[in-house]
């Protein structure tokens, strides 16, 4: 059964007459014919009734008739939400990001997005990078902020940013050692 089919017997319904509905459809009345006999023999019932003035719907019809107009509104309504994605008009993106990074990435990021994209919805996951990289991996999240990748990210990703992060402790700490001046304050030894 496909959109075409289910519109052919909603004409006939219709039209009253298999010979008006071909026309209307802009086929011939004996192809129509011919398609609702295999039809109907498909569905082991009748869905029309020949009278002297036309067909008229049997109770099977009836009630087929009622699916049939529900599945193309269905289809109809899933064809333009499709249509709006694809537009982005509306729509999900699964965004994954550490709490450390989206504390002061995302608030201002998020608000610029809502009022260009105001359809589409943000779904924020929060986890460390190795996570996130694994959750990208498994496809489970369309897109991800994370620390430099592993080898377990597979396809293309792009340098957002570079962080500078600070260790803070006293001078005496066994870290220090690994310290060195550069450009008037201390910075990591590589």
């Amino acid at each position: 059964m496909d959109i075409k089919e289910l519109n052919y017997i909603i004409a006939i319904a219709e039209e009253g007459s298999i010979s008006r509905a071909a026309e209307r459809l802009y086929m011939a009345q004996s192809s129509l014919s011919q398609f609702l006999s295999k039809y109907e023999k498909e569905l082991h019932t009748k869905l029309f009734m020949r009278t002297a003035n036309g067909v008229r719907a049997t109770y099977s019809g009836d009630l087929f008739l009622q699916r049939a107009k529900q599945m193309l509104v269905n289809y109809h309504r899933t064809q333009n939400e499709l249509w709006d994605i694809e537009e982005l008009k509306t729509g999900r993106i699964e965004l994954g990001i550490s709490s450390f990074r989206g504390s002061y990435l995302l608030p201002h990021v998020l608000c610029r997005f809502s009022a260009i994209y105001p359809g589409i919805e943000v779904v924020v996951h929060e986890h460390d990078s190795i996570v996130l990289e694994e959750k990208i991996a498994a496809g489970t999240l369309d897109l991800a902020l994370i620390a430099n990748p592993t080898t377990k990210t597979s396809g293309d990703y792009d340098l957002v940013m570079q962080d500078e992060i600070y260790i803070v402790c006293t001078k005496k700490h066994p870290v220090m050692q690994y310290v060195k001046v550069c450009n008037g304050g201390p910075t990591a030894r590589g």
